[in-house]
């Protein structure tokens, strides 16, 4: 469990994955979620903030993705991308109209009223819109922060909340606020302490495999990759002695590999035993032909 941790709503936006990314660029955990969980919301205090994805769907002809009510009881702050825009707008009874066709491209965003969402930004940027639906009235209590030549509303806020929403993609490269916006949203209204970073993260797995194992010992297949090297090293680091690392050269290693292994892991100090069990391997893969039965 993260001590702080931002949600991000997947409504099934080729962007999801990027939003989580540029999160994580910004060194906060953060977990992508489907619509339905949203009512775990209230029940985990690590959750800082919220962000609804867009998605190819439209808030006027399908009801499934209402926000639920539980999600605005904390007071976490929210920032709907596209669709979440239009999710939040219903929600506050603004107006979505349907269109019959999408915006796809570039557009200006003249940002006419001042927020730290907006903050370190000129007064207008170019921005990535990728939709169908547009926000055409506002919600009551909401104000508009900023508008595009073509779209008219693309940036909203509650008054006296931190619940925005923006019709256009920040967590795309076209969106030309380097990073700002999401930046700002994580770091400047959801106050992330900005810890998850790799030093903080091996720390914590150091702490728990320590919990975990107490006095017992610990057995670890080590192959030379990358993923069995890292537990290895992080598994080491946490119960020293107690580890012990099995290398099995199965007669299929590329050329020297053994070797390259040992090289590597010398001076780490670790408790290694390197088994040559090459013989067994190929007197029973002798006649084998398909690689799916080799593997068994």
């Amino acid at each position: 469990m993260y001590e702080e941790k931002i949600l991000v709503i997947d409504y099934g936006s080729q962007y999801t994955q990027l939003i989580a990314r540029r999160i994580r660029e910004n060194k906060t955990y953060c977990e992508v979620l489907k619509p339905e969980l949203l009512n775990n919301v209230k029940t985990d205090k690590s959750i800082i903030g919220v962000i609804l994805s867009g998605g190819p769907n439209s808030v006027s002809k399908d009801n499934q993705y209402d926000l639920p009510d539980i999600l605005f009881e904390n007071d976490i702050p929210i920032l709907g991308i596209c669709f979440g825009m239009q999710l939040i707008c219903k929600k506050f009874n603004g107006k979505v109209k349907e269109s019959t066709s999408r915006e796809y491209g570039k557009s200006k965003l003249d940002i006419i009223q001042n927020n730290k969402i907006f903050e370190g930004l000129e007064n207008s940027i170019e921005v990535w819109m990728s939709h169908g639906d547009s926000v055409i009235k506002c919600p009551t209590n909401f104000s508009i922060l900023a508008t595009t030549n073509k779209e008219g509303l693309s940036a909203i806020k509650l008054n006296d909340k931190d619940i925005y929403g923006i019709q256009f993609h920040p967590e795309v490269t076209h969106t030309l606020d380097n990073g700002k916006i999401i930046f700002n949203f994580v770091n400047n209204i959801c106050k992330s302490k900005a810890e998850w970073t790799t030093k903080n993260i091996i720390a914590r797995q150091i702490n728990s495999i320590k919990e975990k194992v107490k006095t017992d010992h610990v057995i670890l297949g080590l192959s030379g990759g990358v993923d069995s090297s890292v537990a290895a090293a992080i598994i080491h680091k946490a119960i020293q002695d107690q580890l012990t690392c099995i290398f099995i050269d199965n007669g299929l290693l590329r050329l020297n590999e053994k070797i390259k292994v040992q090289n590597s892991f010398k001076d780490f100090n670790m408790n290694i035993k390197y088994i040559d069990s090459s013989a067994v391997f190929l007197e029973r893969l002798k006649g084998i032909t398909d690689p799916e039965e080799k593997r068994k």
